[in-house]
Formats: C-alpha cells, structure tokens, sequence
C-alpha cells in the first residue's frame, strides 16, 4: 500500500476543521508550518511541538496557553502519546 500524498491546499483545510496541531521535527523553514501554527493560534487549537531540540516551534508554542512543548525525539515521544491515549480507551 503506497503513503497517501496531501497538498498544501489540503493541509490548510484540514487546519480550519482541526482541534489539535501536533509538529514533530520541523524548523519552519518553509511558509506552510508558519502558516498553520499562526492560524492555530488564532483559532485558539490545542499545540503539541515535538522536537529533539528547542527551536523558533518550541518557543512559540511555549509562549501560547494551549501549547505543550516536549523535548524528544519523536518516535519515542510519539509512542508514549499513543500509549497514553490507548490506556484511556481499555
């Protein structure tokens, strides 16, 4: 099964119908994740940054009341997010 490719166009709707915006490893270096986290904000949506190091995200995200940073590297933190959430569901 091949990895479903999305467009910015379908990234930035999805944002508008989105509760939470999770970034993992990004440095912002492109307008489309500085387009979305600003937007976020805006829109009041819960923030989870995930990154091995601090960064502009992270210090954003930090500032913002319903943002969480955690330092880390992602597919570690990632899978004690799922895990968390599976023990709510059991």
């Amino acid at each position: 099964m091949g990895s479903i490719n999305y467009k910015s166009e379908t990234v930035l709707k999805l944002k508008d119908e989105s509760l939470l915006l999770v970034i993992v490893g990004t440095f912002g270096s492109t307008n489309l994740p500085l387009k979305i986290t600003s937007d976020s904000i805006k829109n009041n949506i819960q923030i989870i940054e995930i990154n091995i190091e601090e960064n502009y995200f992270s210090r954003v995200v930090n500032q913002y009341k319903n943002g969480f940073y955690i330092q880390g590297e992602s597919s570690l933190v990632i899978d004690e997010i799922l895990n968390y959430f599976e023990s709510l569901i059991e």
